[in-house]
């Protein structure tokens, strides 16, 4: 399927992503085929690495999330990677009288005592062929003899496992679904999770591939085994042709979908000849009209049924969400601390029914106050009574969280929409001043009320350091009664806090772990996990946990200790004495596995996009960034000359190994990816992050949301494989402002700016986003105007330019105008404002204010409804104080 698959990238991806785009939603491709030689690798784990993809597929998308064509292959049939200790033994049983079967089976196959319950695990290729992951023609011959070697010990594998279950299924021992596991292909199991098992009728889209009639002729040529089964030695398979046929009846016999039939003719068989081109062509123009068909009733179906909600919610509903999910992981695995959550349920009842100060937690980095809190606020939702409400935030995990306004701004929303309180007016929610105001009274308001309100607010030194001018003044001093507010800090800021709560009893250090603690959270954590440890196993985490009592050390071994069969020794692992050392260990392990240039980018990219970034994004970037790809391909060539993607395939295998340090988080209807741990993120920057390499990488996020590199523009490379430049399209996205009249490019808005000026690409700022009256426009309207302030201000911090400075001073100075407008800002008032406040510095000026003014000349002229046009600077010019707006008179 290799032709249909570069056709389907050639011709119908862009397409496809072109009309995803039109109806404001995002084309995300997962295709484990594409750029890569060979999708099996040494430790069996792709079977398992499809699956997870089809799953998150569904679980993200409103589909279609499957496309599948099915041609006259079965494909390949893996070993199973794990078999119930049972039914394994039960295997062996039946081959008591075959002693090269058995001995092959023991040979490859060990029993993990250590999952819950045994389970025997297929050992890696390299444990018997070490030569079989080695790249580089020095050890070609080495590496094809191993390839050889398992292919022979892969078949006999497979024999003797097909010959016990077929007898054990005859003698009932196991059932018809047990034995055919040793029969399915990786694309029967895909069928199996991409359709057959799912329940929605428009969730994929399947073509079935006819072959004529073939003679024996036929059937000898070259590229016939490209589109049939065929066994070692060179005839056809005819159980795979069988099994084929079978899971084809199974597709049509379920009633819910009639897959498409494209007949391939003899003259459309020879990729030569232009009978396959055009077959092709034919075969994309099918699965691009039912694709578009699907997604855009999807999108009807999807946009229906939130057409009840207020889309100025979604975002504070986001929010909360992201909180709970995190509060919930962190919750599953708390063990203990009852005696610190007594003391502060305590505080909180003793100090209810009188005005008093907040409670402090606080304690070293990695001690446990994060869990501790969402231990604690989901044991007081039980308690609190139906006119109760708790607020928990975690501060620093998502960008609302991460400055005192927002974090106001959504805590004020969510009490008063719970308690049934007047919400603030936009001119309120939108300066802080008033902002603070308004949070103190409303606590007020829900004590004289007679409701109960916990707010919790965790790790508050992350709004110390991006709030520094704010400082403390938001936080009161006195709480009234009903009202508890539990913030956690670092024992490095403590001393800052000291003054807002005196009293010793109102504060609670957080300590490190018992011997006993540790216990309970090691057995806790792996038998959530379905796992355990042997004693030997056990006594060294102890050790190792012991020099440092701290929980984010004991979890980061336990994250390591997952991965450790009952076989594994001690002798051979060195685990670290401290959290960062675990870490250090463990990205050290990714390089040796995934190669230090992956590893590094990919991580890097995360930790430098000013939000996060989607998995199709960091899979745009990955493909853009030539030193990453020059890796991937270093010892072969891409399956394209003209297209040229980074392999899924590889970003797969890296995500399943990083799932404990990642996390995801809703914003704007897309899952966006960060880091678990600040401590992560930290050795990150300080392991890969030179100025040169940061400086690069943000021009690479900058090019992509940019979209320089789209619409077919082909991106030099020079590969390792190649003597010659190669110019390939990189098929990533376009990127307009606005994706429709209504749907603005929200994820361009955040991310442009805050990259083109840390790539240090002054001009394209000046150009695209400063000088652009569209930009403004757009960006106030969809983000505010603090917002467009706040890019404004990151440009001052890194660079010494007057008229970003007097731009940044004008919008300070509309402000007010636009914060009475409850988000429905008119943009005649908008640029009537620009216009009346820069006109008379467009001349002394003209690179960005000039070219500003121009376009709002341009915008008055084209504008039909009625408008006030500025005849001359008549608003109070950057520089001075506010002394007049168009809006705002009480």
């Amino acid at each position: 399927m290799k032709n249909e698959r570069n056709a389907f990238w050639e011709k119908a991806y862009s397409e496809l992503q072109a009309h995803c785009q039109s109806l404001g939603l995002v084309f995300e491709l997962v295709d484990f085929r594409c750029g890569v030689r060979d999708i099996f690798t040494s430790d069996h784990l792709t079977t398992e690495l499809c699956i997870k993809e089809i799953e998150s597929c569904q679980r993200i998308s409103d589909g279609p999330t499957f496309i599948a064509l099915l041609g006259n292959q079965y494909g390949h049939r893996c070993i199973p990677r794990l078999i119930p200790e049972t039914e394994f033994e039960l295997l062996l049983s039946k081959l008591h009288k075959d002693s090269d079967s058995l001995k092959l089976l023991n040979q490859w196959f060990s029993k993990d005592s250590n999952s819950v319950p045994p389970t025997y695990v297929l050992q890696p290729i390299t444990a018997h062929y070490p030569h079989y992951n080695d790249r580089g023609s020095e050890s070609g011959q080495l590496r094809d003899n191993d390839v050889i070697s398992w292919n022979v010990t892969e078949s006999r594998l497979l024999q003797a496992l097909r010959t016990a279950a077929q007898q054990a299924e005859r003698e009932g021992y196991i059932s018809v679904d047990q034995k055919r596991k040793f029969f399915k292909s990786v694309l029967e199991y895909e069928m199996e999770h991409g359709f057959l098992q799912t329940r929605k009728d428009a969730s994929a889209v399947l073509f079935f591939r006819e072959l004529p009639r073939l003679s024996k002729r036929d059937c000898k040529k070259n590229f016939a085994k490209f589109l049939l089964d065929v066994t070692a030695d060179g005839l056809l398979d005819t159980e795979a042709r069988e099994l084929l046929a079978d899971l084809k009846q199974r597709i049509c016999n379920t009633g819910r979908l009639q897959p498409l039939s494209m007949e391939l003719t003899k003259g459309a068989m020879d990729p030569s000849r232009k009978e396959h081109k055009e077959y092709l062509g034919k075969l994309c123009e099918q699965v691009t009209s039912q694709m578009k068909e699907l997604i855009s009733r999807n999108a009807l179906q999807t946009s229906g049924a939130c057409s009840t909600l207020d889309p100025g919610w979604s975002w504070l509903k986001q929010e909360i969400y992201h909180h709970a999910m995190l509060s919930e992981e962190k919750c599953s695995v708390f063990k203990g601390r009852d005696s610190i959550l007594g003391k502060i349920s305590i505080a909180m009842w003793e100090s209810t029914n009188a005005c008093h100060e907040p409670l402090l937690v606080h304690g070293p980095s990695g001690v446990g106050k994060t869990a501790l809190l969402c231990k604690l606020a989901q044991e007081m939702r039980g308690v609190v009574d139906h006119r109760g409400v708790v607020v928990l935030r975690l501060l620093g995990t998502s960008p609302l969280s991460s400055d005192v306004d927002s974090v106001l701004r959504g805590v004020c929303l969510q009490v008063c929409g719970a308690l049934g309180l007047q919400f603030p007016y936009p001119h309120i929610a939108n300066v802080h001043e008033e902002l603070v105001r308004f949070f103190h009274s409303m606590l007020e308001d829900v004590s004289k009320q007679g409701d109960t309100l916990l707010l919790i607010l965790d790790s508050l030194d992350q709004l110390l350091e991006a709030n520094k001018p704010h400082k403390l003044d938001w936080i009161p001093k006195v709480i009234p009664p009903n009202v508890q507010l539990v913030l956690s800090i670092s024992d490095d800021c403590v001393e800052k806090w000291q003054s807002l709560v005196p009293a010793e009893q109102n504060v609670f250090n957080v300590e490190l772990l018992t011997d006993d603690q540790g216990k309970d959270i090691i057995g806790g954590y792996m038998s959530a996990a379905g796992r355990k440890l042997t004693s030997e196993q056990l006594d060294t985490i102890l050790n190792r946990f012991q020099q440092s009592r701290s929980p984010l050390h004991l979890k980061l071994m336990l994250n390591s200790a997952k991965q450790w069969s009952s076989c594994t020794s001690m002798s051979n692992v060195h685990l670290g004495i401290s959290a960062q050392e675990v870490m250090t260990q463990f990205v050290e392990s990714l390089e040796e596995n995934h190669g230090k240039k992956l590893v590094s980018h990919a991580l890097c990219f995360i930790l430098l996009s000013r939000s996060g970034l989607s998995e199709a994004e960091l899979q745009d970037v990955l493909s853009l960034d030539n030193d990453v790809l020059a890796e991937m391909y270093k010892y072969w060539l891409p399956p394209s000359h003209t297209l040229l993607r980074f392999p899924r395939l590889h970003w797969s295998r890296l995500r399943h190994d990083l799932t404990a340090h990642l996390t995801e988080r809703w914003e704007g209807g897309v899952i966006l990816l960060g880091f678990t741990h600040r401590q992560f993120a930290e050795l990150v920057r300080k392991r890969y992050l030179s100025r040169e390499m940061k400086t690069d990488m943000h021009a690479i996020l900058a090019e992509y949301f940019l979209g320089q590199w789209s619409g077919g523009q082909l991106r030099p490379i020079i590969l390792p494989s190649l003597s010659t430049l190669l110019n390939a399209d990189r098929k990533v996205p376009p990127q307009p402002l606005w994706f429709t009249e209504e749907v603005a490019n929200m994820r361009k808005l955040h991310e442009l700016p805050y990259h083109l000026a840390h790539a240090g690409k002054w001009e394209e700022l000046r150009q695209s986003v400063l000088g652009s009256l569209d930009w403004l426009c757009c960006k106030t309207l969809q983000c505010g105007v603090s917002c467009v302030i706040q890019d404004l201000s990151l440009c001052t911090d890194l660079t010494d330019c007057p008229e970003i400075q007097m731009l940044k001073e004008t919008f300070l100075l509309l402000k007010p105008s636009l914060v009475f407008s409850d988000g429905r800002v008119d943009p005649s008032l908008l640029v009537t404002e620009i216009f009346a406040r820069l006109q008379g510095l467009a001349d002394l000026y003209p690179s960005v204010i000039g070219q500003l003014c121009s376009q709002c000349v341009d915008w008055f002229g084209s504008c039909t409804d009625p408008v006030l046009v500025p005849k001359c600077s008549f608003f109070q010019a950057p520089g001075g104080p506010l002394k007049s707006t168009l809006t705002g008179r009480k």
